[in-house]
């Protein structure tokens, strides 16, 4: 399972939730969060920033997205 917390905290579970690993802090509000395997998109503050590591590291993909 793949998480985020209203702090930016990236979180994932490797059993069904019970425990939670933070991974990552994104520097802003996450509004969604989509997963697929190791990849990870999380939209923030109108940017989408994008993990292929598992939530290890993000990079910003798009910016500037309006009324987000």
């Amino acid at each position: 399972l793949v998480g985020v917390d209203t702090d930016g905290h990236v979180l994932t579970s490797a059993d069904v939730g019970d425990t939670w690993q933070d991974l990552a802090i994104l520097p802003m509000q996450p509004m969604a969060l989509a997963a697929d395997g190791s990849r990870i998109a999380v939209l923030a503050g109108g940017t989408v920033f994008e993990s292929t590591d598992g939530g290890m590291t993000f990079t910003e993909r798009i910016t500037g997205i309006q009324g987000h």
